[in-house]
């Protein structure tokens, strides 16, 4: 049987930002998941095609929850989880609320934590603001899978490298309740989550074609 072989060392620690704390794990590990080990003993790498990042493996300065120290972070969206460095070490970060915003002084961006449906799971997730109202605003969840490699049945067959591939975007509404929905695919569900909107959803919502401009136009009709 193949299994990725990846190290991990643990170790329960404590990160303060302001005054909270949280355990927090040492990643000792090849996230590129290249060595692989099969029942007759080691073969030759596969490679990997593609990161488990968003743009590139660079650390990003982050001010993480209500802390006003800059941090090096950078999002792993395979993990669903942020990466830091800390006395040369990386660590991943806890899914805790407490490290919820982090906000890249550079960009100007938020990444909240928040409790949502994906894949029809109930999960805490990470998602990055995506389009900012007042009362109601728009989040999309960026996520990569790993697929393992496999190696050539026969001399006719190729290799099938390790693969970081992207997942389409899921949109999300905050509420004004700090509640996370899905966003609305059409006209007809948008109206009946907001059904006090009907009138203004069908009289400003053309197209049943959600881009970007119109969920801005749909944040903006629902902050109304």
């Amino acid at each position: 049987m193949k299994n990725i072989f990846i190290s991990f060392l643990s170790l329960s620690g404590v990160l303060i930002f302001a005054q909270e704390a949280a355990p927090l794990h040492i990643q000792n590990m090849s996230l590129n998941a290249q060595s692989i080990f099969l029942k007759d003993g080691f073969k030759t790498d596969l490679g990997t095609e593609g990161i488990p990042y968003i743009n590139n493996d660079h650390f990003s300065e982050a001010k993480v929850g209500t802390s006003e120290k800059l941090t090096s972070v950078r999002y792993n969206a395979s993990l669903d989880q942020f990466e830091f460095l800390q006395n040369g070490q990386m660590l991943l970060m806890g899914k805790e609320d407490w490290y919820s915003p982090v906000y890249f002084p550079s960009t100007k961006e938020f990444v909240v934590l928040g409790d949502i449906i994906y894949k029809n799971k109930s999960t805490k997730s990470y998602l990055f603001e995506y389009i900012k109202g007042d009362k109601v605003s728009a989040y999309r969840k960026i996520s990569k899978t790993f697929k393992k490699g496999e190696y050539a049945a026969s001399s006719f067959d190729k290799d099938q490298p390790n693969r970081f591939r992207e997942e389409p975007d899921q949109y999300y509404l905050k509420l004004e309740d700090g509640k996370f929905v899905e966003f609305p695919k059409n006209k007809k569900k948008l109206i009946e989550l907001f059904p006090d909107k009907k009138k203004s959803i069908n009289d400003n919502v053309i197209s049943n074609d959600f881009d970007f401009n119109t969920k801005k136009l749909i944040v903006s009709l629902l902050n109304r």
